[in-house]
């Protein structure tokens, strides 16, 4: 992935590299960003994400989270956590003004069970209204990109990642709490703790407390040695010699990759959580070799919502915007192709280059079919005829 540092070295790599070129070359990144992000009319699986909300009795409109530029879905939960006992209502997204006023002269009332939903000036409204407080409003949308401006931050080294805990005995199957073998070191909540068993429980830790609790006894015997992370499962990275702050939520973080121990893994993992100056959870399990007592480097950047695999189209646009308006053309048509195969550029109705593949990629809405290769000149079976490495020069196979 490339942060906006990475963005702007690889782009005036190829254009100017002069400190008075680095603003327009800005302009250009954060232009190409929105530019891919609105391909297709923005309908681009990478773009879509969920947040969740909570109902307020009697409350009938709800704001749309500034990170979604348009709400495609929504479903209520009604009930607790537990998906067994709980009840999900997905009620009807209404487009038509129209519709939504003749709703409303219905006079439905208040109820948990929705049955309309209306997008008007930024906030969701349900008819009926619902009824109660807490129940969990689940949004599916479309992000809102928004430009990129913050430089990468390195200071400070990794110590450990994920967070380990040891419990003073053996927990047995059917325990439904345990005592940590020192005090809870982050703020009192709820948290996932894995045991080496293989399972895993929602726990709730205290501050300053040697508590550990849980609902669901567990059903194997685990040993003192666990990991803790979020109660969403991420993991929890601790630094030394770092200032992380609020607003780092949403920036991605990666340990350096080395061959040395405590080193980190090369993968960028989204920043989920502020707990600390010292202490971030990410949004997802960390899969590398776990860390303890180490001094890892790490960069934490700012990032575009474009794939890895199509974020050097964001480079090639930029770097072809730049040469022509320099008036170079050849170079500019270069860098067009490479982008789009001269799409946008009016060389070709057909899209080419990194946006070819990522239009074709991510237009799947399911993994296609796998066509083996020949494996001889005998071969019998149906197969593309476009791949056929033992075709003679001639077009005749024997």
């Amino acid at each position: 992935m490339r942060s906006w540092t990475t963005f702007k070295t690889d782009t005036m790599n190829i254009t100017d590299s002069s400190a008075a070129n680095e603003t327009i070359i800005g302009t250009y990144i954060n232009d190409s960003i929105r530019t891919v992000c609105n391909l297709q009319g923005g309908k681009l699986r990478f773009l879509e994400r969920t947040m969740e909300l909570k109902t307020v009795a009697n409350r009938e409109a709800y704001q749309i989270p500034n990170k979604f530029r348009k709400v495609m879905d929504v479903y209520v939960t009604v009930g607790d956590t537990d998906s067994n006992t709980n009840t999900i209502y997905m009620p009807e997204m209404v487009f038509d003004p129209t519709k939504w006023k003749l709703i409303l002269a219905y006079k439905l009332g208040t109820n948990d069970y929705p049955y309309f939903a209306y997008v008007q000036n930024q906030e969701i409204r349900f008819q009926p209204i619902p009824s109660s407080n807490d129940n969990t409003i689940t949004l599916r949308g479309r992000l809102n990109v928004r430009d990129l401006s913050i430089e990468d931050y390195s200071t400070g080294t990794v110590t450990s990642v994920p967070k380990a805990v040891t419990l003073t005995a053996v927990v047995s199957a059917g325990d439904t709490s345990a005592t940590l073998n020192a005090v809870w070191d982050l703020p009192t909540g709820v948290y996932t703790m894995f045991f080496d068993s293989g399972e895993q429980r929602l726990v709730t830790l205290t501050n300053a407390a040697t508590t550990c609790t849980w609902d669901d006894a567990v059903t194997e015997a685990a040993t003192a040695s666990t990991t803790v992370g979020t109660e969403e499962g991420g993991s929890i990275l601790t630094a030394s010699g770092t200032t992380f702050t609020q607003d780092m939520v949403g920036r991605y973080i990666r340990i350096t990759e080395t061959t040395a121990a405590n080193g980190g893994d090369g993968f960028w993992y989204e920043i989920g959580e502020y707990i600390s100056a010292t202490v971030i959870a990410l949004t997802k399990p960390y899969t590398g070799t776990a860390i303890s007592a180490g001094s890892a480097a790490f960069t934490i950047g700012q990032m575009s919502p474009i794939p890895e695999a199509y974020d050097i189209s964001v480079v090639y646009r930029s770097a072809a915007l730049y040469w022509r308006d320099k008036g170079s053309n050849e170079k500019a048509n270069h860098f067009w192709r490479l982008y789009d195969g001269g799409n946008e550029a009016g060389f070709s109705k057909e899209y080419g280059g990194v946006i070819g593949q990522m239009l074709a990629n991510e237009g799947e809405t399911e993994e296609g079919s796998y066509i083996p290769p020949f494996g001889g000149n005998s071969a019998t079976i149906m197969q593309a005829p476009y791949y056929f490495p033992y075709q003679q020069a001639s077009g005749f196979n024997p």
